[in-house]
């Protein structure tokens, strides 16, 4: 019976803490801002910006975006975006809606799992 209760207290506490995580995801959209810096606090609608596996970006106006290097779950693009500097965006999926074209500029890079074509 100890059995039972120990594996079904280490079940719970291992769910509990997968919520936890995932709690931390933001979602952040691009409201830009004079600097065009990824990493600028003012550029998001959120407090920081998305620089987290788990975050997600929703760009929707025409711009170009300069970073360092980033990681995120989920990048939207409803406009053309350019990504410039000299760092990485590591996403896991890319959904483009529209006509709206992602490019990247100098040394910039963009590297990615799944891209999601408009429909």
């Amino acid at each position: 019976m100890n059995r039972k209760r120990t594996r079904l207290g280490m079940l719970a506490l291992l769910a509990f803490s997968t919520m936890t995580v995932a709690a931390f995801a933001t979602a952040y959209t691009w409201v830009g801002g004079s600097s065009g810096d990824w990493d600028a606090d003012a550029e998001w609608d959120e407090s920081g910006y998305p620089d987290g596996s788990d975050d997600d970006a929703t760009i929707a106006t025409d711009t170009t975006v300069t970073l360092v290097n980033e990681c995120i779950d989920d990048l939207t693009i409803d406009e053309d975006v350019t990504i410039a500097g000299s760092g990485t965006l590591e996403v896991d999926t890319i959904e483009i809606i529209g006509p709206a074209e992602l490019t990247q500029s100098g040394q910039a890079q963009i590297k990615t799992v799944n891209i999601c074509p408009p429909e």
